[in-house]
């Protein structure tokens, strides 16, 4: 599992919802500017009534005109009539409306996520079927964010893997660096996993009952997003045998996903994985090296030299070099890419390849 590095929110009902001119009282008031007697009452089973019935393009093509007659469906399910008054024009007037950015609000848990999100370096972006101007929402509700991706920009609606990948060559990160968050099933959640990303359903309206791992709301993103930090490094922990620097971090960040999901706020989250993890490394790593050079007595052949101590005898890098191991020459190559070893240096043994010791500092 790769490092965490960006998280993806998508924006309507994740981290905005709809103000009023958008709701019932808005369809009503926009009704009558088209001769329409629209009932408020009506609207969330009009609106569920269009949703099931929404088509997609088939190839996941940008289309206003299927929101045009998604919204006209609505409309029409609140009462209005065509022979009463016009509600093409008027759905097409209410999609407009959508594009507004000051028509929509924030929820509460967003800018308190996104706050907490960016104080661990993580990179964040915005991702939406939309037509609406994000730079512009970005501006409007003053939101600090990296990227911003519309399917109106890029061409193709979530869930196409282009779009995604879009995003994430913006952002600068792989897919298997990034979450995406959102409240769709298939356009964010399948969308996000088909490409490789991690990917966290927000279910604010309790739609998906049935699915694991779902958040009511942005709250509890964090200490998910610690648990991901976690299982991260405990699987980098044990593709780096003998190394102990990957393990004890993780269990700090296990602490700090504890002290998230108990309510501790996204700053103490992160002064308990900074504590956790000088005291992790200081204690546990230690412990757990000292338990690797066991007494060769113990174990046999060349197991009885991992975790003992060489020195170098002839420059040790990537390519090769020479060690003294007891009183032993052996040809040697650095364990981690990158690294090299000055004769004289003392170096500690973590696996041996055929007549080759791969060693680290």
């Amino acid at each position: 599992m790769e490092e965490l590095r960006a998280v993806v929110f998508d924006v309507d009902f994740t981290i905005a919802k709809p103000g009023p001119d958008l709701g019932p009282e808005g369809y009503r008031r926009l009704g009558e500017r088209f001769g329409l007697e629209l009932d408020p009452s009506r609207y969330d089973e009009a609106r569920t009534a269009a949703i099931a019935e929404l088509k997609r393009h088939p190839e996941l093509d940008h289309d206003e005109e299927i929101w045009v007659l998604f919204t006209e469906r609505i409309i029409e399910g609140m009462g209005g009539a065509r022979d009463a008054g016009d509600t093409y024009a008027c759905a097409r007037e209410m999609t407009r409306a959508w594009e507004r950015a000051d028509h929509f609000e924030l929820y509460e848990d967003a800018l308190p996520t996104l706050d907490a999100l960016r104080s661990r370096g993580l990179k964040l972006g915005l991702l939406s079927n939309t037509s609406r101007d994000l730079d512009a929402f970005v501006a409007h509700h003053r939101l600090a964010v990296d990227a911003v991706l519309t399917s109106h920009a890029h061409g193709k609606t979530k869930p196409h893997e282009t779009i995604f990948r879009a995003l994430l060559g913006k952002l600068g990160v792989a897919p298997g660096e990034a979450v995406m968050v959102g409240d769709q099933l298939e356009d964010d959640i399948a969308g996000a996993r088909a490409v490789g990303m991690r990917a966290v359903l927000v279910d604010r309206d309790g739609r998906y009952p049935g699915v694991d791992d779902r958040l009511e709301d942005l709250r509890a993103l964090g200490w998910l997003l610690w648990m991901l930090i976690a299982v991260a490094l405990a699987v980098g922990e044990l593709f780096t045998p003998g190394m102990f620097f990957l393990g004890p971090v993780a269990v700090a960040a296990l602490a700090a996903a504890v002290t998230a999901a108990l309510g501790g706020g996204a700053g103490l989250a992160l002064v308990v994985f900074i504590a956790g993890s000088l005291a992790s490394l200081g204690v546990l790593r230690p412990v757990a090296r000292r338990h690797v050079r066991m007494p060769a007595l113990s174990r046999t052949g060349t197991d009885a030299l991992v975790g003992r101590t060489a020195v170098v005898l002839r420059r040790v890098d990537a390519d090769g070099g020479r060690v003294r191991i007891g009183g032993e020459e052996w040809s040697a190559r650095a364990y981690l890419e990158g690294q090299v070893f000055e004769e004289g240096t003392r170096v500690d043994v973590v696996k041996i390849e055929g007549a080759t010791a791969l060693v680290v500092e």
